[in-house]
């Protein structure tokens, strides 16, 4: 592995790491050497998450050590191509992203001083249960990929590769950014 790449020695504290992308993301940042605090809306999902770090060879501990007393640290939140791109009867889901994708702005201001970098990530259309219902559906399925330039879905793990360059050294220069990983979608 790259060293600009590795985690080792780090501990990231992922929300939302029971099912799908988190999952992916916790299992890819525990590969590169990482150790994880999983965050999930339930228990049972927390513990399937803990079985996969464990198989990379990484712990899951209860709590990561605070960012500004350490002089570093990286905060990489997800959001989704509806931050920018409307799509129709989403209702207020397109205004938090956006809210996300403004405070993640904000925070890398305020936090730049102590190293700390704040990114996020909007994925477009991922293979995970969330969008079950449209990639299941072959009509549905189909006039979706139309409007994806790459005309496919995304895999959780590429949002989780993503996810590791803004953990990593290898980003240290990167802050304030969302970076939309949605196979040309918010350009079509």
């Amino acid at each position: 592995m790259l060293k600009e790449f590795s985690l080792e020695g780090r501990t990231a504290l992922i929300t939302g790491a029971g099912r799908g992308i988190g999952r992916a993301i916790a299992s890819t940042l525990a590969e590169a050497g990482a150790d994880i605090v999983a965050a999930s809306r339930t228990p049972a999902e927390s513990d399937e998450t803990a079985m996969e770090v464990h198989k990379q060879g990484r712990k899951c501990i209860p709590i990561a050590p605070h960012m500004i007393e350490k002089g570093k640290g990286k905060i990489v939140n997800i959001v989704s191509t509806a931050a920018i791109k409307y799509t129709a009867l989403q209702g207020i889901y397109p205004a938090t992203k956006a809210a996300i994708v403004a405070i993640t702005r904000g925070l890398a201001n305020e936090l730049a001083r102590f190293n700390i970098t704040v990114n996020a990530i909007g994925p477009g259309g991922v293979l995970t249960a969330m969008l079950e219902k449209i990639y299941t559906n072959e009509e549905i399925s189909k006039t979706y990929l139309r409007s994806v330039p790459l005309r496919r879905f995304g895999e959780p793990r590429e949002v989780a590769l993503l996810t590791l360059y803004l953990a990593s050294d290898a980003s240290n220069y990167m802050t304030g950014q969302t970076l939309y990983l949605d196979g040309g979608y918010t350009i079509s």
